[in-house]
Parts: C-alpha cells; sequence; structure tokens
C-alpha cells in the first residue's frame, strides 16, 4: 500500500486542513481521528499512526494518541485564571476556546469579576460644592441643596435673591448678592443690617463734634453741615469760620 506522505491536520468547524492539499477537504471526505478541539498530524516517524495536540484556548497533554482513553483537551477558562483580563469597565465572559468582554454597565466597574456598583459619591467634587450627594445602584443624584442654592442639572448653585426677590431689604438699603447668600447694605451716613425689619438708621455725626471752632454741627438725613456761630463769617480761602473783625465799621467815640 502505498503510503501517504507526512501531513497536518487541523480541526475546524467545518473542515480538516492537509499541508501537501492547496483546498480545504470536507471533514466526511477523512477520518476523525481528534476531537474538534484538538490538531491531528501525521508523526514522520511513525507513518500509519496519528497524535493530537490541542488547540489554542484548551490545555491538555502536548502531545497524545487519539486512542488515549485518559487523554483530554480542556477549555482554558481566561476568565477564571485572570479576572481583570477585560480591565475595569468589562466584565470576562469564558466560552469554549476563548472569552469575550462584556460592559458592566454605565454606574458598574470590574471588582474581581463582578460587576459592582461603582460609589460615585466618594468623588466628593461630583455635586460641587454645598450639596448631598446620594449613591444609587448604578447612578448617583445630588440632593438638597444648602440655604442659597438651587439644583441646577444636577448640581448646586447659588442663587441671586437680590434678583429673584428671596432677598427682604429696607427701601432705602441696597441688595448685594454673594455666595449662597446676601446682605443689606444702608446709604452713606446711615447705619444698621438694613433688613425690612431693622431697616437703616441716620448716623448722628454732629456727636463726634466734626466742626471747628467758630462754628457748630447740623444733623442732616445721613450727612451734617457746619455753619459759622454770631461773630464768625466763613472764608472761602481758609474754608473755616473767621472771628469777625470788630473794629471795622464801628462809630462809638
Amino acid at each position: 500500500m502505498k503510503l501517504l506522505l507526512s501531513f497536518l491536520l487541523v480541526a475546524s468547524t467545518s473542515f480538516y486542513f492537509q499541508s501537501n492539499v492547496a483546498s480545504p477537504i470536507p471533514l466526511g471526505e477523512l477520518p476523525k481521528v481528534c476531537e474538534d478541539i484538538a490538531y491531528a498530524m501525521k508523526d514522520p516517524s511513525l507513518p500509519m499512526s496519528n497524535q493530537c495536540v490541542c488547540k489554542h484556548g484548551f490545555e491538555g497533554p502536548a502531545i497524545f494518541s487519539p486512542d488515549s482513553l485518559d487523554a483530554k483537551c480542556v477549555d482554558i477558562d481566561e476568565c477564571k485564571n485572570n479576572v481583570m483580563v477585560c480591565g475595569t469597565l468589562s466584565l470576562c465572559v469564558n466560552t469554549i476556546g476563548s472569552y469575550e468582554c462584556r460592559p458592566c454597565g454605565q454606574g458598574y466597574m470590574n471588582v474581581q469579576g463582578i460587576c459592582q456598583d461603582i460609589n460615585e459619591c466618594s468623588n466628593f467634587t461630583i455635586c460641587g460644592a454645598n450639596a448631598i450627594c446620594k449613591n444609587n445602584i448604578g447612578s448617583y443624584e445630588c440632593t438638597k441643596c444648602d440655604e442659597g442654592y438651587m439644583n441646577v442639572n444636577g448640581k448646586c448653585e447659588d442663587v441671586d435673591e437680590c434678583t429673584t426677590g428671596k432677598a427682604r431689604c429696607h427701601e432705602s438699603a441696597t441688595c448685594i448678592n454673594k455666595i449662597g447668600s446676601f446682605y443689606c447694605l444702608c446709604p452713606p451716613g446711615f447705619t444698621g443690617s438694613g433688613d425690612v425689619v431693622s431697616g437703616c438708621k441716620d448716623i448722628d455725626e454732629c456727636r463726634n463734634n466734626p466742626c471747628e471752632e467758630g462754628s457748630a454741627c447740623l444733623n442732616d438725613a445721613g450727612s451734617f453741615q457746619c455753619y459759622c456761630l454770631e461773630g464768625y463769617s466763613y472764608d472761602t480761602a481758609t474754608q473755616r469760620c473767621k472771628a469777625a473783625d470788630l473794629s471795622m465799621g464801628d462809630d462809638s467815640p
């Protein structure tokens, strides 16, 4: 009987491939010498025998006879051997002879081979300042904003109480907005909180005697005036009250 040349048979889903043949040979036209998960090859030293080698993705003896009852090619569980083979955002799913990386989904991450919820609130800046972060399964939400802030697209932003009408300032005071709050500013010459309850009170500048000698202080609303006393006249050059010259215009003998 004429011996065939040594050849290599590669198992696939539909064909065996023979090295000295240009095109694949249908599976049904060759005897199946190994399992589908193994390579079948002729041993040049033993032309009439066959040996098997496990394919990529399977493990077993390095080379074994198809007649061996104990030798088998077993699927390698790539996911078990390396749980992080797919990274932190995907989950490894073992398949026969290979594996697939399937995304954990938004809000989850791979933790030792298990898709677990991400606690977004561990990032203290995710909701911005002046907010409370609440972690949910697969997501999070920014809840109750501090006083002076409002929720805008999931983040707490400053409320301008002066433009929204929430500020309660006295009619004579000016509303000044600041981050998270506001204050009422009384006009110059007035003091107080400036709110609608306390309002603004006039400062009596005359209590501190701001006028110079020869003049008296007159308090006005929000200000004061200095006027010259009797016997004094205002000198525009010095802008002070100057004592009148009694010798001028005196007709007494």
